[in-house]
């Protein structure tokens, strides 16, 4: 037999045999993949997901439409995202070093990103949300009446399941933020209307820098800014320290609705309106203190 129909017999046999992978791969049962893998990562996380559809890619990726998302410890309806799509990069898999590019379609606004794994002590994971509106996405999830809109992005990169040795950077703007009046540690809050809020800050081992952190603006019901840092606890975040300063400028209406309280932070008061405060304690427990200028 000469190498001619050697090689057209064997393409024959290649093409059989991509047929049938192909067949199988589009066929595979993946209704019962996907409820196993529901109720392990219930199991596990507590986290309960559902989804109407579940299908797969051509890039050996998955996508899910009209998912439910919710967690049986939490007394909280569903969060609903209309798709998700998941994938891997195929060049990473013959390299083998995954990365896991992900998107989900939110009812206004999209979130996606991805996570690489480079080995053992390194990984890296990348999170970017796209004019994310809080009341069309999060209502029934937030603990007052907000609103506002987030365009953000997030990206970690190191040996993410040891803080100590991650480092990264955060930056993250709120458009037309409002909030409604609400009780926070028995003191009446108002209603907070502000243009924008700002922060942009980084990572390095287990310390998150403010580099940024802006709200409003000088004829805004408040104008302020935030400096300093936050000591990182991996055990705990709960527990994380924080040394931060506080400076703000309240409008008169606002100075009215605090009537009451502002007397206790005077000698915090600057020539020019701004009080300052240091932030101290953990996440968990904070605690306010005047700074004398």
């Amino acid at each position: 037999m000469n190498t001619q129909k050697i090689m057209r017999y064997s393409g024959y046999v290649a093409f059989g045999i991509f047929i049938f992978v192909f067949s199988t791969y589009l066929n595979f049962p993946y209704g019962k993949l996907k409820d196993k893998f529901f109720i392990q990562l219930e199991k596990a996380t507590g986290i309960m997901i559902d989804a109407t559809e579940f299908k797969t890619t051509l890039t050996l990726g998955v996508k899910l439409t009209g998912v439910e998302l919710s967690h049986k410890s939490l007394n909280t309806p569903p969060l609903r995202i209309p798709e998700m799509t998941a994938g891997p990069s195929l060049l990473s898999l013959i390299t083998f070093k995954p990365k896991v590019k992900f998107s989900v379609e939110l009812p206004q606004g999209s979130l996606k990103g991805f996570m690489h794994y480079k080995g053992m002590q390194s990984q890296a994971f990348d999170l970017t949300l796209e004019s994310v509106n809080l009341v069309r996405n999060f209502k029934d999830f937030l603990p007052a009446d907000i609103n506002g809109t987030i365009d953000a992005h997030v990206g970690l990169a190191g040996n993410l399941q040891t803080m100590n040795l991650t480092e990264g950077d955060a930056n993250i703007n709120i458009q037309q933020f409002k909030v409604d009046k609400l009780s926070v540690m028995n003191m009446a809050i108002p209603q907070i209307s502000l243009s924008h809020i700002t922060l942009k800050g980084n990572m390095k081992k287990d310390r998150f820098v403010v580099e940024k952190f802006d709200l409003g603006g000088e004829k805004e019901d408040l104008y302020a800014n935030v400096t300093g840092d936050i000591q990182l606890n991996s055990r705990s975040l709960n527990q994380s320290r924080l040394n931060l300063v506080l400076k703000f400028k309240l409008s008169e209406k606002m100075k009215k609705e605090f009537g009451m309280f502002l007397p206790f932070i005077a000698n915090a008061l600057d020539s020019s309106g701004f009080y300052s405060l240091n932030i101290t304690g953990t996440l968990a427990a904070p605690m306010a203190l005047p700074k004398k200028s």
